[in-house]
């Protein structure tokens, strides 16, 4: 006599195929979870790509706008600029580069050096609105400051 398993003989063909369906069954429920699992993690996947993205993007304009400034400032301390000349070059070199902000220009004199400040607000260089809420009204500074050649020595 064969042994019974769960009501059905062991050596009958119902009996040979129970452990291939259960297996059968288990994988597919596997198949089910692999989706769900990744259901779960793909936007917060997809989140932190966009900020790595969106990080870097701001940091490109950042040393953009510095090395604007960083030029602008330097014709300045040489004497090759006046302070309105230099204004003006720079927000156009700002232009350029996409973005807008204060700038406050300082010509050198025999007792200041040549110093050049942006403000940059950092709502209008985000590509997405995801992050705007988290930026709120912070802003990127920058200055430069280089020594005159009048006040070398």
């Amino acid at each position: 006599m064969s042994t019974r398993r769960g009501g059905i003989r062991a050596d009958s063909w119902r009996g040979r195929l129970r452990p291939v369906a259960g297996l059968l069954v288990r994988r597919l429920g596997e198949r089910g979870a692999s989706a769900v699992e990744m259901a779960l993690v793909a936007p917060v996947f997809l989140l932190l790509v966009m900020g790595a993205l969106q990080f870097a993007h701001v940091m490109f304009l950042r040393h953009e706008i510095y090395a604007a400034a960083q030029q602008i400032c330097r014709q300045l301390a040489l004497g090759a600029d006046t302070a309105a000349t230099a204004t003006s070059a720079l927000r156009a070199e700002l232009q350029r580069i996409g973005v807008t902000g204060t700038l406050e220009v300082v010509a050198p004199t025999p007792t200041t050096d040549a110093s050049v400040s942006v403000r940059v607000p950092l709502a209008p260089l985000l590509w997405t609105d995801l992050f705007r809420p988290m930026v709120g009204d912070a802003a990127m500074q920058l200055r430069v400051v280089y020594r005159s050649s009048s006040r070398t020595g």
